[in-house]
């Protein structure tokens, strides 16, 4: 398959977020975004992969108390 358009370069990338970063959106435009996204369909697939995903990120994290920086927990 032939790509339509050439890849992005970080400066294109930087460009368009700093130029949509900070937008407020209305609260019409946030209604219809409600609403496209009420359609999605969440294979069980894709739920088992966000699950793993999000396993393996919490994992990692290791819970410090700041009072006395000693490890409280960490999610196995």
């Amino acid at each position: 398959m032939e790509r339509l358009r050439k890849k992005m370069t970080k400066e294109q990338k930087k460009k368009i977020g700093d130029a949509n970063r900070g937008k407020k959106r209305t609260p019409e435009t946030i209604e219809k975004m409600k609403e496209a996204k009420k359609n999605v369909v969440v294979t069980n697939e894709t739920k088992q992969k966000l699950s793993d995903s999000l396993k393996k990120y919490w994992s990692t994290v290791i819970w410090v108390d700041e009072t006395d920086n000693e490890t409280i927990n960490t999610i196995k």
